[in-house]
């Protein structure tokens, strides 16, 4: 994306658990709205990588160096995580057990705690995943951690977040813990595209007159004409295209009837006049086919 619309959810001055689960509340409910009916949310504790990862520190990488590169292993493969470890100055033997390390933790009391209190805020158990792999490579976080993933399509997270008790006092000099989810809005838009969620208004256009080639135009153009002195709606499609595609574009605008006047019923002075919802079809004058359309 060069541009993109970023939506935020975000609860400050409290660092109760409590907190946490009213913002996964939301966040599972803002997608649910949406229509999604699989989401899932991943979720971690920085602390718990913070334990796991510390016997792997040295003077060479820091803890959150580590992470940022842990972070890596939805998108890479493992082997090539490890390979950046070693980069980062970390032996071979101890880049496999810190890889091995996370993925054998378990979550702390606290997310627990956030977990259960997600529940009862409405939240399906199987929309809870712990994920000790998952790192949000921002060095901010300090508590849990989450994104949101939809099984439905194949992208990577729509969203993540988690608890960043400290950022506002670096920036400020107040302190003032934090938790919240940042959501990408164009992402979330074109999944539910994609996934039919999104209801077509009608465009109050009944009749697409179809564009086949430039002898069949004028035929075309006059039926326009002709549809519109009898108050009927009729848009012609804007250029020559196949068939296929004119039919898709009339689906998506929910054009109730397609015009459809090629070389054939150019020929014999007819049209096609085809009923997008039952896909019946016929080729008749277009006085009758105004008065289909009329009745």
């Amino acid at each position: 994306y060069r541009e993109f619309t970023q939506c935020d959810i975000d609860i400050f001055g409290s660092p109760s658990p409590l907190a946490d689960a009213e913002i996964i509340a939301c966040t599972y409910f803002a997608f649910k709205n949406v229509g999604f009916s699989k989401i899932i949310l991943r979720l971690n504790d920085r602390q718990t990588l913070f334990t796991s990862l510390k016997p792997f520190t040295s003077q060479k990488i820091e803890v959150l160096s580590i992470i940022q590169t842990i972070d890596k292993l939805d998108k890479k493969a493992e082997a090539e995580v490890v390979r950046e470890l070693i980069d980062k100055g970390m032996s071979t033997d101890h880049a496999k057990k810190a890889l091995l390390a996370v993925s054998a933790a378990k979550p702390t009391k606290n997310l627990k705690q956030i977990m259960t209190l997600s529940q009862q805020l409405g939240v399906p158990g199987k929309a809870l995943e712990f994920s000790p792999n998952l790192a949000r490579g921002l060095d901010y976080y300090t508590g849990m951690i989450f994104e949101v993933v939809l099984p439905e399509d194949k992208s990577s997270s729509f969203g993540g977040g988690g608890r960043y008790d400290n950022l506002i006092g670096k920036l400020s000099g107040i302190d003032m813990p934090a938790v919240g989810i940042a959501f990408g809005f164009d992402r979330m838009v074109e999944a539910a595209e994609k996934l039919n969620l999104i209801p077509v208004e009608n465009s109050g256009v009944k009749t697409l007159v179809t564009c086949f080639d430039a002898a069949s135009l004028p035929q075309a153009l006059t039926a326009a004409s002709r549809l519109r002195e009898k108050n009927i709606s009729a848009e012609i499609y804007p250029a020559v295209e196949k068939l296929d595609k004119q039919l898709k574009y009339a689906d998506k605008k929910g054009v109730p009837y397609v015009l459809i006047i090629g070389p054939d019923e150019t020929a014999k002075s007819l049209v096609t006049l085809k009923d997008m919802k039952t896909g019946k079809q016929e080729t008749l004058t277009l006085e009758k086919a105004i008065n289909v359309l009329k009745a």
